[in-house]
């Protein structure tokens, strides 16, 4: 995961630049390639794990501090295993719970994980799954995000987002009548055409790329985990919890 956000927008340049995109800004190829990301992140999603510390309850409030970057109608819990684990111990791995045994409640304000039966006291912890957006490095202004797309996925999010550009490029053509945007191009809505096919070309090669289907996602696709090694709705998605290295 060593692309950052000049990797991503420098590729998806390249890959139209045999189209006439001099339109487009730098505010512009960031925000395709934002655009990439989110969509991206809708198909395989970050999976941030995280050790929430027992308060004797069946309700965990979701916080910033107990559910770091915890995207309110995105986030989605895939796992819990309690009690957490402590490795030096090399104790074997405790029970993962299935989703029967907890949900994701709001009382109208706020947003809790509500156990059904257990209680976690004061001197335990349970490991906590759940999915979040992927960050790109360099995206955000002065953010200091790591990328967490991995490397093998660089490609298909660079198509996503030239497919993105393509589609602004042929909606601006669609709707332009000014004969200076190009002194080369006449028939614009024949330009809109082709920056269409276009997209749709790179959009194609993006969704094979991925294993995205109309029934979802297939196996070649996978999360990404983040581990908080310190043991102390939402909208469900097709994953595969598979470790990122």
């Amino acid at each position: 995961m060593t692309k950052v956000l000049t990797d991503y927008q420098s590729a998806a340049q390249r890959a139209v630049q045999n189209v006439p995109s001099t339109q487009l800004t730098s505010t512009d190829w960031v925000a395709f390639v934002a655009e990439a990301m989110r969509d991206y992140s809708f198909y395989c999603p970050y999976l941030k794990r995280k050790a929430v510390t027992g308060t004797g309850t069946h309700y965990y409030k979701i916080t910033s501090t107990d559910f770091p970057s915890w995207v309110e109608g995105f986030s989605t819990i895939t796992e819990i295993i309690y009690p957490a684990p402590t490795i030096s111990d090399d104790e074997e791995t405790p029970r993962l719970y299935e989703s029967d045994e907890y949900e994701l409640y709001s009382d109208g304000t706020d947003w809790y994980l509500h156990f059904f039966n257990e209680s976690p006291g004061s001197t335990e912890a349970f490991l906590v799954t759940y999915t979040i957006v992927h960050t790109i490095g360099g995206l955000e202004s002065a953010s200091t995000n790591a990328t967490t797309i991995p490397d093998i996925h660089f490609e298909a999010v660079v198509w996503r987002a030239a497919a993105a550009a393509c589609f602004s490029l042929a909606s601006r053509y669609a709707q332009s009548q000014d004969a200076t945007y190009t002194a080369d191009i006449v028939n614009y809505g024949n330009v809109a055409d082709q920056l269409r096919r276009l997209g749709t070309q790179y959009e194609t090669m993006y969704r094979k790329r991925l294993g995205i289907t109309d029934a979802g996602v297939s196996p070649i696709a996978y999360g990404t985990f983040d581990r908080d090694s310190k043991f102390g709705g939402g909208r469900s998605y097709l994953t595969h919890k598979e470790e990122g290295r």
